[in-house]
């Protein structure tokens, strides 16, 4: 018997649907991923997933915006004069970082390899992890 990388996927899927079954939670599968989601909750379709491409920009978008504040926030210590370009990318940073905090509460995030996009458990995972962060 040849055990291929074919017979571990489809050992995992099996493995994550029990798991699943036994939580008595809904799942799909999307690319052999197991998806944990609440097909009851209104909230529901505010949720998206955390490799989704929107959520992926607003990644790279946040990256841009901490590489800028690591380089132009120990300029200010040094009295870099004000501009009209830095007084515009300080609010859009400003912007940016407001919304996202709105915005990441309804992210869904990994557990255990699946995707759980269930609206309650991504909110209290978001004040669990990174609500305090965001604060500050």
């Amino acid at each position: 018997w040849l055990y291929t990388d074919e017979d571990d996927d489809d050992f995992a899927l099996q493995s994550h649907s029990k798991l699943l079954i036994q939580h008595g939670a809904t799942s799909h599968t999307l690319e052999s991923r197991a998806v944990e989601r609440d097909p009851n909750s209104l909230l529901q379709p505010l949720i998206s997933l955390p490799g989704s491409s929107i959520r992926v920009s607003m990644d790279c978008i946040g990256a841009f915006f901490i590489f800028y504040d690591l380089i132009i926030i120990p300029l200010q210590a040094f009295g870099i004069s004000d501009t009209l370009g830095l007084f515009i990318m300080d609010w859009l940073a400003l912007t940016f970082w407001t919304l996202n905090m709105f915005a990441s509460p309804f992210v869904g995030y990994v557990a255990d390899g699946i995707t759980v996009i269930v609206p309650l458990k991504t909110i209290v995972h978001y004040f669990k992890t990174w609500f305090l962060l965001d604060l500050i």
